[in-house]
């Protein structure tokens, strides 16, 4: 992670992985924009023994498992992502969301709902970075403010 810092500083077009979502802290300032991208929503993986567990005895409790505890522990998850955006009142930055269930499944709502942020939905990937460039560069008139966008997936 020491060796991942170090690079952030340095390059400014770094692209961190799921597993960099929580654990490592990158600074704003040092970087001239900086973007999300959110392939897929960061549920957890039903297979995972550990997580198989937890799920077999949330179910056995409450019935079901997904709304008890997976969409619980993936808006955690998603809200930890959006985290690397905004540290400080004064920070800046788009999160671009690709997993279409977000906006196409009625638990999407809640990850919408866990952020005080505008959501914008673009119907392909000329108008989100047009969008995403005009939210960096001020060119609505207005200060930027974090924004949350989603692209279809087949359009990327």
């Amino acid at each position: 992670r020491k060796v991942l810092h170090v690079a952030v500083r340095e390059f400014l077009s770094t692209v961190l992985t799921k597993g960099f979502i929580v654990g490592i802290l990158i600074v704003p300032a040092l970087m001239a924009v900086l973007i999300v991208v959110m392939p897929r929503l960061p549920f957890p993986v039903p297979t995972h023994p550990l997580v198989a567990a937890i799920s077999e005895k949330m179910a056995s409790q409450h019935g079901e498992s997904f709304m008890s505890y997976a969409l619980p522990e993936a808006v955690i998850r998603f809200r930890q992502g959006c985290g690397r955006l905004i540290r400080t009142t004064s920070d800046r930055g788009a999160l671009v969301v690709l997993d279409s269930r977000i906006v196409n499944k009625s638990y999407g709502k809640q990850f919408i709902r866990s952020l005080d942020a505008d959501f914008q939905t673009f119907g392909d990937k000329a108008a989100m970075l047009a969008s995403v460039s005009a939210f960096f560069s001020g060119a609505d008139g207005a200060a930027p403010q974090s924004t949350v966008s989603y692209v279809p997936f087949d359009e990327v």
